[in-house]
């Protein structure tokens, strides 16, 4: 799914999501998600993503929800402020906002060398591939392609009958898109990246209190943080990444989350199927485990229905 692809998925840039029954309601309580690929749903169906399953939840509780899928792939949670900002002063106002981040942190520490200040790590990304591209080299979209089509069983059965592409269409190999060694003071790294998230939930909170919405914040699960199974394993090192070290800047950074930040670490170790296809996007499967861990916290507030704005 190149850039083209991603772009016609959405509409106002907005993804299109399963709602509740009672969505349409003029008491219904609009929820926006915030997030990078992962939130987004990268390979998922519009349906099938967490702020849809999301949806599906509320409505078994019988809550009025309207779910807003926000989130933007290769986005930051600084990113994801500045857009929430945006939306704000345009004069749209939800009654709650969920910010799903952590990975997209972890990887702008390697990707950019350790930092202490927020970065648009997009651009970058969009720049790099590009050269890759110029050089010959395989795209970062079809390495993803392939690695989510190894893991798909409807992409299998679309291969058997021949009506998908064969795996490998290119035989290029990404380039690392590391800066330096990665084993430089990774936890040092995981210290800046739950840093600078936590300068972004502070100021999220603050328009939170200013606009009068609730803000709620977790952090993503990936291969650094769940129990890894035997099929999982590969992703370790994924594009060249140095596993010990991607560990030790995930813990590091687990460890030093603001007070509030929901750590989904672990939202993944029930499935016991394997549900990941590179280091942090998940299957449907992966998306629904992730919903339900979320709409445990979150239902407390959306089931505050006279408690409105």
């Amino acid at each position: 799914m190149g850039a083209a692809a991603l772009l016609a998925e959405l509409a106002g840039g907005v993804r299109r999501s399963a709602q509740a029954p009672g969505a349409i309601a003029s008491d219904a309580r609009e929820v926006w998600f915030f997030g990078g690929s992962a939130m987004f749903g990268l390979f998922q169906r519009d349906s099938h993503t967490i702020p849809s399953e999301v949806a599906r939840l509320a409505a078994a509780d019988g809550l009025r929800v309207r779910v807003v899928n926000r989130a933007v792939p290769a986005y930051t949670n600084w990113q994801e402020l500045l857009l929430l900002e945006r939306l704000l002063t345009s004069g749209d106002t939800p009654d709650t906002v969920v910010f799903y981040d952590g990975f997209n942190e972890i990887l702008s520490q390697f990707q950019l060398g350790a930092h202490a200040q927020p970065s648009h790590v997009g651009a970058l990304d969009v720049a790099g591939a590009l050269s890759r591209a110029d050089e010959g080299e395989q795209p970062l979209d079809e390495a993803l392609h392939n690695a989510w089509a190894k893991a798909s069983v409807t992409h299998r059965v679309a291969r058997a009958v021949g009506v998908a592409r064969p795996l490998g269409f290119h035989t290029h190999v990404v380039r690392a898109p590391w800066a330096g060694p990665q084993s430089d003071r990774p936890e040092r790294r995981g210290g800046f990246a739950a840093a600078i998230h936590a300068r972004g939930v502070e100021l999220v909170r603050r328009l939170a209190a200013a606009y009068g919405f609730r803000a709620q914040f977790f952090w993503q699960p990936s291969v650094y943080t769940k129990q890894v199974l035997p099929e999982e394993r590969t992703f370790e090192g994924y594009l060249g990444a140095h596993a010990p070290s991607w560990r030790a800047a995930t813990q590091a950074a687990r460890a030093r989350l603001a007070p509030g930040v929901r750590d989904l670490g672990d939202a993944l170790d029930g499935v016991r199927e394997p549900v990941l296809y590179d280091f942090v996007h998940t299957n449907e499967a992966g998306a629904r485990a992730v919903a339900r861990r979320l709409y445990a916290q979150l239902k407390r507030t959306l089931g505050r229905q006279g408690e409105r704005r």
